[in-house]
């Protein structure tokens, strides 16, 4: 049974062109478009395993291990402080006004 390879192209543009990279081998090539760049690439691969050593593709398979993943953004935390003075006690109503005049919305501070 033959083991299948997956590799992967990393097509970027750069100038008026585009640069695919196949990161596992190490091998670059470039196109006038994406598809040229692609197209370049497999054939560069191609070439690369008809006069490689069997040691030299070994050797750039085992290089380095590569983690892919997708990035999350941090989504920020907001925070909103009001001071409230320090009376020994409040009147009734007082801290309603203070609310009112925070712009926030009383639901925020009512217990649910």
């Amino acid at each position: 049974m033959s083991k299948v390879l997956q590799l992967t192209a990393v097509i970027e543009r750069e100038g008026d062109g585009y640069v695919a990279t196949c990161q596992e081998l190490g091998i670059v090539s470039q196109g006038r478009t994406v598809e040229d760049a692609r197209l370049n690439l497999v054939e560069a691969v191609e070439g690369f395993f008809e006069v490689a050593s069997p040691s030299e593709i070994q050797r750039r398979l085992k290089k380095k291990e590569t983690y892919v993943m997708p990035i999350m953004p941090t989504v920020p935390t907001i925070s909103v402080k009001q001071v409230v003075p320090d009376y020994n006690e409040l009147k009734m109503g007082t801290l309603s006004g203070i609310i009112k005049q925070s712009g926030l919305s009383r639901s925020l501070f009512e217990a649910g």
